[in-house]
């Protein structure tokens, strides 16, 4: 039972770090996204006082294909990085997978070493 509750253990423990790394990595999204539409807001709203003031001349449109390019370079990192939280976890899943059947098969193996020696030593008093 113990070796069930150690690999659940670890197992849960690499599922944990993975949702944490994950909301980091999102909420760090989220900033850059806040930025980018804060720089787009105050360029308007810069445009809008210029307008009122008449000095039309001084206006500079927002370069909305610039910004749409950054949040999208924004989301392939994101995605990216996304990825290597998810790989990292399946590759946890897969170790403590192997832990498993590894010290189950080890448990067997001493099991069977046991019910060998038990029956060895029962032979041998049956024949003496």
């Amino acid at each position: 039972m113990k070796i069930i509750k150690y690999c659940s253990s670890e197992l849960r423990d690499a599922e944990l770090k993975a949702e944490q790394d994950s909301i980091v990595k999102i909420e760090a999204y989220k900033k850059k996204e806040k930025h980018v539409y804060r720089e787009i807001e105050q360029c308007l709203a810069k445009n809008e006082q210029l307008r009122r003031e008449n000095r039309a001349d001084m206006i500079r449109e927002p370069d909305f294909d610039g910004e749409e390019a950054k949040l999208t370079q924004y989301q392939t990192t994101l995605y990216g990085e996304l990825m290597d939280i998810e790989i990292n976890l399946q590759e946890a899943l897969d170790t403590s997978r192997k832990t498993f059947i590894t010290k189950i098969g080890e448990i067997i193996s001493s099991q069977k070493d046991c019910i060998q020696n038990y029956i060895t030593q029962e032979v041998m008093s049956e024949i003496d």
